[in-house]
């Protein structure tokens, strides 16, 4: 007989499992708010939920349709939690943005938590949204998640907007958004 019977528990017990499954999701962070940031969380999710229905019936012509629910969602969890995150450190932020991300339905909540843990390695976590090297983790995380998910711009996805803004990242945030607009 190649198996080996089953051990039948005299006193079965249940099991809790931390909410936290990977050692890093333990790890608390302080908070500290960051106006120009905490103004980006709250206008792209204010966005993300006014587009949910729009977002829905754009996928619904290629996939299932969820997508607006799953962004509007994301943004809602995302609206709850961020006053609770260390907003002013760029490395930070992205591995909490990850987490929550990780939590969310739907393979573009996957993609952003992959680009957001990516972009997290590449940044120390003393790193501010000054420092020199912001812009090219950011880059690196999307040129690995681009390899990852088998996507390049052009293909109609995030990368469509996120690559030209980080091009353009130099001359702030206004001329980002503008690239983001053109490039989507």
């Amino acid at each position: 007989q190649a198996w080996i019977p089953a051990v039948v528990p005299l006193e079965p017990q249940r099991m809790t499992c931390p909410l936290a499954s990977h050692p890093e999701e333990r790890v608390q962070f302080a908070p500290a708010a960051h106006e120009t940031v905490d103004r980006i969380i709250v206008t792209v999710c204010e966005g993300l939920q006014a587009a949910e229905h729009d977002l829905n019936m754009l996928d619904a012509n290629y996939k299932n349709g969820d997508c607006g629910r799953n962004l509007a969602h994301g943004a809602r969890l995302l609206f709850e939690r961020y006053k609770t995150w260390p907003r002013d450190r760029p490395g930070l932020l992205c591995v909490c943005l990850s987490r929550l991300l990780r939590h969310v339905e739907g393979a573009l909540s996957s993609m952003f938590a992959t680009f957001f843990l990516k972009a997290s390695k590449g940044l120390n976590e003393k790193a501010s949204w000054s420092d020199a090297g912001l812009v090219e983790a950011f880059q690196q995380a999307l040129a690995e998640v681009q390899v990852a998910g088998e996507f390049t711009e052009g293909m109609r996805t995030f990368a469509d907007a996120l690559g030209p803004a980080l091009r353009v990242s130099d001359k702030g945030l206004g001329a980002m958004s503008r690239a983001a607009l053109k490039g989507a």
